[in-house]
């Protein structure tokens, strides 16, 4: 670990899951753990953690493939993901917190909440539906043509993963 709580920045990694997770803390309070969106890192709060971090812990992992964890062999699935969150929650000790995602990461938040209600206190879905029928029609056709040459660089920490994932994360399939 090599900060402490209370206005220094937690910076470590944990198992979760048998995933080597990269994750942060900040602030003081009660626990909030934020789910950054796919192809992300946990850089993407910018401007709202210092407003964040006022109130609450935050505790932001960084999901397989994607900043600093590593990648591993097989799908990353919305489930497989929710594992690894439940495994991180267990991995840092935390028994229950606001459980807050973006995009992807809400759809991890849903899979969480539902196998383990009691681990969230309040659940925070910012921009993602919760069905396939919340998917523009354009969005649904645009998804379909990523590939990883036609994706956008990635800002920041991007990792072979969050580039080669592509269509396979369409988030407009219902088996995602």
């Amino acid at each position: 670990m090599t900060g402490q709580l209370g206005g220094t920045v937690v910076k470590d990694r944990v198992d979760a899951c048998g995933l080597d997770t990269y994750y942060e803390v900040h602030g003081a309070g009660e626990p909030l753990l934020h789910l950054h969106g796919g192809f992300n890192t946990i850089e993407m709060l910018g401007g709202i953690l210092p407003q964040l971090a006022q109130r609450y812990r935050v505790y932001l992992p960084e999901r397989q493939g994607q900043g600093r964890t590593p990648d591993r062999d097989g799908p990353v699935t919305f489930q497989s993901m929710a594992a690894d969150t439940i495994a991180f929650f267990e991995a840092v000790g935390l028994s229950a917190a606001h459980l807050v995602g973006f995009s992807d990461g809400a759809m991890v938040a849903i899979h969480v909440a539902l196998q383990h209600p009691d681990l969230v206190h309040r659940l925070v879905l910012i921009g993602q539906y919760a069905n396939p029928d919340g998917c523009p029609p354009f969005y649904a056709e645009l998804m379909e043509q990523l590939t990883p040459d036609s994706f956008p660089p990635c800002s920041g920490r991007c990792t072979t993963r969050s580039r080669r994932m592509g269509p396979s994360i369409s988030r407009c399939s219902s088996t995602s």
